[in-house]
């Protein structure tokens, strides 16, 4: 895959990330929805904003990483993809649960 379309992957990754942040906070706040990770249901309880902001500061930052090294994983852009599908199966869930509540 060429290094452009695996940077536009990898941009619509940084979206949907940013937009699964948005909705939990939004469902977590109005009590629709709880946070099945552990780690993440402690962060967003003492620092909602600053959990949002780390979860996204962390994905750029793998993602990131991977760009650098595109080269030497053959599989990187089914990787990739594959991540896009799940990010947006989790923004289709959390629709789902901000439209039917």
């Amino acid at each position: 895959m060429k290094s452009s379309n695996v940077f536009s992957v990898i941009m619509w990754i940084v979206y949907l990330t940013i937009l699964d942040v948005i909705f939990t906070l939004y469902g977590l706040q109005i009590g629709i929805i709880e946070e099945a990770n552990p780690i993440l249901k402690f962060m967003f309880q003492k620092t909602p904003f600053w959990a949002g902001a780390g979860i996204v500061f962390f994905v750029c930052f793998l993602l990131w990483f991977l760009y650098s090294v595109q080269n030497q994983v053959r599989w990187l852009a089914p990787a990739l993809w594959l991540i896009c599908i799940i990010k947006l199966s989790v923004i289709t869930l959390h629709l789902n649960w901000l439209f039917n509540m």
